[in-house]
């Protein structure tokens, strides 16, 4: 079957028969993609994670889910062979925990005022005036 793309605002669309839409059984939602030549319909996913779980049983099952930090030691031969530690430096007893606070969590130092700040005007005011003398 041939269709005609037509021109929808500033892009383009197919129509789909109703014959097609019955025999895909594509709900109303759906993904599209470009594989190759090629322009791929299918049912949207439910979900943005839908399916890792199933992903990641298929993994383990493959032996595919390494953990790449296993056996790490935090050095490498960079750190052991190069790298000068201070004389005073000491390692921690206990792991070290980082805490990021955002800007927006730490309260202002400034004081806050009741007022709004009035919004600019476009019109000139007296100081900007260009006197005609």
């Amino acid at each position: 079957m041939r269709a005609k793309l037509v021109r929808i605002g500033n892009s383009r669309g197919v129509r789909l028969p109703k014959p097609i839409l019955e025999e895909s059984g594509l709900p109303e939602d759906i993904e599209i993609k470009v594989e190759a030549d090629r322009v791929v319909l299918m049912p949207a996913r439910k979900h943005p994670r839908e399916g890792w779980a199933e992903s990641a049983r298929r993994m383990a099952a493959n032996g595919d889910d390494v953990d790449l930090w296993e056996g790490a030691t935090g050095l490498n031969s960079w750190d052991e062979e190069e790298w000068e530690w201070p004389e005073d430096f000491q390692w921690p007893d206990e792991p070290v925990v980082s805490t990021y606070i955002s800007p927006s969590s730490i309260p202002s130092e400034a004081p806050k005022s009741p007022k709004r700040a009035r919004a600019s005007s476009s019109r000139p005011t007296r100081s900007t005036k260009s006197s005609g003398r």
